[in-house]
């Protein structure tokens, strides 16, 4: 799976978007393969034409009459293995290439008509009228880049508000098919989850995503699609986190920093100790800089504000490495990310309060119930769930900006962005 608050039509909404998928290096040293057959649990027979894919990638196949399949890559790591099929549940098997199955035999549930715990059994008829441009919004981006990235089939998509939560729930029983003709992918994204809080303005979405390059005669298309899938890798979150991994976030153009949130009961605690210290020793003495700084922040500041702690973090401070391929991600608070190789586009600009406005791309991460997630050598993190993002990559990682994991840059790509305009509604 994959990753957050941003400012939507003046409501501050935090948003963690999981696309479930990990894998935990790459290398096209060597074609694998994972050979299979799939089988329906209902009446025991081959299911035909289901879609086979590692997810997150443009590595993908149809089973055949039979049921069979064959599925040939050469990216060496660990990944989800997913089966989906129009009336069954989507299968998921977590597969590393130095472990591959000789042979699978998966079996597909029928699928029940409704979300699991979620307490849904009907769909508004009227959905998409009502609902459809939020879920665009949130599900598709605001972005440029979003202008030109469309949704083909979107009667799949049904929806029901939940009165008691307050919240609105999206289902598909069909992979919901995005063209991108910006970057030029066609995404089958398998929608799993969508909630929209209205009391706590939170978004979760899940799903499995598989990429297919769209194809083009001319050259001229396909340069610019290179251009864009680069303009839109450099600064995003999978750009931060192969940057941390490698241990180049400098050489990259991010800084990061250490962050504390404070309400006024932590400015009232340092106060206090302030006071004491003073009527006692009728001084201060606090030998620490990072604490000195912090108490003076705290104590300036007359609403609830986030402190950044001026020191730069690098891979020594955050990651522990596991193995040559992966490493774990922990920190205390949240993480201040800048990456100022870009200036932040008017589409963003509008969202924030002029006194928050900067040239630079800002945002915050943070950890939800566990205390560390998983990063991998591609920019993959697992599980998704455990991190948050808020800030610039809450608005910015939608699917109009969302590239697959094997995705690779050029080398000598020029981080200068030509930021895309509205396309004339005339024309």
């Amino acid at each position: 799976m994959e990753e957050i608050i941003i400012q939507t039509n003046n409501m501050r909404v935090t948003i963690l978007f999981v696309f479930c998928c990990f894998i935990s290096s790459v290398s096209f040293s060597q074609t694998y393969s994972i050979k299979g057959k799939i089988v329906a649990s209902d009446i025991l027979k081959p299911v035909a034409n289901a879609a086979v894919y590692l997810s997150n990638t443009s590595v993908g196949i149809a089973s055949n009459n039979n049921g069979e399949f064959i599925l040939k890559f050469s990216m060496n790591g660990r990944f989800n293995l997913i089966v989906s099929c129009f009336g069954y549940e989507t299968y998921v098997q977590n597969i590393q290439t130095d472990k591959l199955p000789e042979e699978l035999v998966i079996t597909l549930k029928p699928k029940i008509n409704d979300l699991g715990n979620v307490e849904v059994r009907a769909f508004d008829k009227n959905g998409w009228a009502k609902w459809g441009s939020l879920f665009i919004e949130n599900f598709i981006g605001t972005s440029a880049y979003a202008y030109n990235c469309t949704i083909k089939n979107e009667s799949v998509i049904k929806f029901h508000f939940l009165e008691k939560k307050n919240e609105l729930v999206a289902f598909a029983n069909e992979p919901i098919i995005i063209e991108n003709r910006t970057l030029g992918y066609i995404i089958h994204y398998k929608l799993e989850e969508f909630r929209l809080n209205f009391d706590s303005k939170f978004l979760l979405f899940t799903g499995y995503p598989l990429f297919e390059e769209m194809a083009s005669k001319r050259i001229s298309i396909k340069v610019n699609w290179k251009k864009k899938r680069e303009e839109v890798y450099y600064g995003s979150m999978t750009h931060f986190m192969r940057s941390l991994f490698k241990d180049e976030l400098v050489k990259e153009g991010f800084e990061v920093h250490a962050l504390k949130k404070v309400n006024d009961e932590e400015r009232n605690r340092v106060y206090d100790l302030f006071e004491r210290a003073k009527n006692q020793y009728h001084v201060v003495t606090i030998p620490d800089v990072d604490t000195l700084f912090y108490y003076n922040a705290v104590i300036n500041n007359k609403d609830v504000t986030e402190i950044v702690f001026p020191f730069l973090l690098n891979k020594r401070n955050l990651l522990s490495p596991v193995d040559t391929t992966v490493s774990v991600l922990s920190f205390s608070n949240f993480l201040d990310v800048r990456y100022r190789r870009k200036d932040v586009p008017n589409e963003y600009i509008k969202y924030l309060p002029r006194k928050t406005r900067m040239g630079f791309q800002k945002s915050i991460l943070g950890l939800l119930s566990a205390d560390y997630v998983k990063v991998y050598a591609n920019g993959s993190y697992f599980d998704p769930q455990n991190l948050f993002a808020e800030g610039y990559w809450s608005w910015w990682e939608k699917m109009a900006t969302m590239l697959p994991f094997d995705y690779e840059p050029s080398n000598n790509f020029q981080t200068e962005t030509i930021y895309l305009k509205k396309p004339n509604s005339s024309k």
